[in-house]
């Protein structure tokens, strides 16, 4: 267990490298527990910055409510105005001393932060395989039954025998490859759906909208991130869009950022 917290602790940083990486990416796919344990250590370290914010911030404002006490207190009780302004100028030092460690704190995390931003850090923020939920045209069960048991080559390797597709066969087949890191076949199908569906009216298009928000992913993780950014800007300012929430707008920024440093 304790090897588990060290790995889910570098993975959540972007620090996992190599074999590991890979190794690690396999387990989350099928172990829904090691999910939960990533989900709960991010969410943890994400408390705990924000903890750490808030104490600085109480910290400052607790200088900043000792400046005026100090002042009167130093005059009344030595009756000495030199003395109060020495007291003063002690504490706007204290304050000053407080309001650099906070804007050093926060520089290096902004270095940090800018430094370990990468392509494949936002895909992993944002991506989860789909789930079927419900059953749209009629593929059979036993391939649904693959899907969603996260045996993805046995998936493909059935879908890649059969023809034609529907719809829903072709979708599920781009979120297999999508999760098997084969980006090449991921975007090749969700662009190929996207394209059959705009022959059809709006009403009757199938994963019309699920593609194109797993194509932005897909394109993500390629790094093709002015592909991406595109896409998912067009969905952020779609607000009927079945995905438009969880495109904020820290991701986009975040993407921006990216995209900056990419350049």
């Amino acid at each position: 267990m304790t090897d588990d917290i060290a790995q889910i602790d570098l993975y959540v940083r972007g620090l996992l490298q190599g074999e590991s990486l890979e190794e690690f990416k396999n387990r989350l796919a099928i172990d829904e527990t090691l999910r939960r344990e990533v989900a709960l250590h991010r969410s943890i370290m994400q408390n705990a910055i924000a903890a750490g914010r808030a104490e600085l911030r109480s910290q400052l404002k607790q200088y900043h409510q000792e400046i005026s006490p100090s002042e009167s207190l130093s005059v009344s009780a030595t009756g000495d105005p030199e003395s109060g302004q020495k007291r003063k100028t002690i504490s706007r030092r204290r304050i000053w001393l407080a309001a650099a460690a906070v804007a050093v704190i926060f520089a290096f995390a902004g270095l940090y932060y800018y430094a370990s931003i990468s392509s494949e850090r936002l895909f992993y923020s944002q991506f989860s395989p789909y789930v079927v939920r419900t059953y749209r045209g009629s593929p059979s069960q036993e391939m649904i039954a693959l899907y969603n048991a996260a045996q993805y080559e046995a998936y493909l390797s059935r879908y890649e025998g059969n023809e034609p597709q529907s719809l829903q066969t072709e979708f599920l087949a781009g979120n297999a490859y999508l999760s098997l890191g084969k980006m090449t076949e991921a975007i090749a199908v969700f662009q190929d759906l996207i394209t059959r569906n705009e022959g059809v009216p709006i009403k009757d298009r199938q994963y019309h909208e699920d593609a194109e928000y797993y194509l932005a992913l897909a394109y993500l993780k390629n790094n093709q991130v002015q592909e991406a950014e595109r896409l998912f800007d067009k969905i952020a300012a779609s607000p009927q869009h079945a995905y438009a929430h969880l495109v904020t707008a820290g991701f986009l920024w975040k993407l921006q950022l990216l995209e900056f440093k990419n350049h």
